[in-house]
């Protein structure tokens, strides 16, 4: 289940992606935001609340993932004589583990097109961005320098939501997650504080 986890983690990241940066940018875009501040003073508090309702969204969203996929695995698994006996044994750590490896990397992209879309201000811009990081300049630097890739963004999501890779062990690929979510909220707090949004 891990693996199968694994295989659509990039897929939801960038759903996720989208999702936070439309939720963030679109305070922007209506003029709410202005409303928001006035009723909300605490800049750090308002954006806050935001990342933690997004939060919640997420685990929500990535447990019923979890749900469907350990539902759909097993009479996949039969179809293709795949031998299922042990799943029946560790079920529930298997669960567990897949669910943690694939929420924390789609929580750090959720957090990075928050990042995004506070400093672009705009959802569009975010997505464009963070969609065309992952496809295509990653990729490219694959091209050019292939023995980087596991440490970027992208790669290193993967790898965590993979449960490792030969690349990458699972706690250096969680370390990493982990430092690319804490800059990313790191910065979208320190933008969206020091911004004028009232004028």
């Amino acid at each position: 289940m891990i693996h199968a986890l694994g295989s659509i983690s990039t897929l939801a990241g960038i759903v996720v992606l989208s999702l936070w940066a439309i939720a963030a940018a679109s305070d922007y875009d209506s003029g709410l935001i202005r409303v928001l501040v006035q009723a909300q003073p605490s800049i750090l508090r308002l954006l806050g609340g935001k990342i933690i309702a997004l939060s919640f969204f997420t685990v929500v969203l990535s447990a019923v993932t979890v749900l469907v996929t350990s539902a759909v695995a097993r009479p996949l698994a039969r179809a293709y004589d795949i031998d299922t006996e042990s799943w029946r044994t560790d079920a529930a750590a298997e669960m567990a583990s897949g669910f943690f490896n694939f929420l924390v990397p789609v929580l750090v992209w959720g957090l990075i097109g928050l990042m995004i879309a506070v400093l672009t201000r705009s959802s569009g811009t975010a997505i464009g961005v963070g969609t065309g990081w992952l496809l295509v300049v990653e990729n490219l630097i694959g091209i050019s320098a292939p023995d980087i890739t596991h440490l970027l963004p992208g790669g290193t999501l993967s790898a965590l939501a993979a449960g490792g890779t030969p690349d990458l062990s699972w706690g250096s690929a969680l370390g990493l997650t982990l430092l690319y979510g804490a800059v990313a909220a790191s910065i979208s707090l320190f933008a969206f504080r020091n911004r004028d949004i009232v004028s």
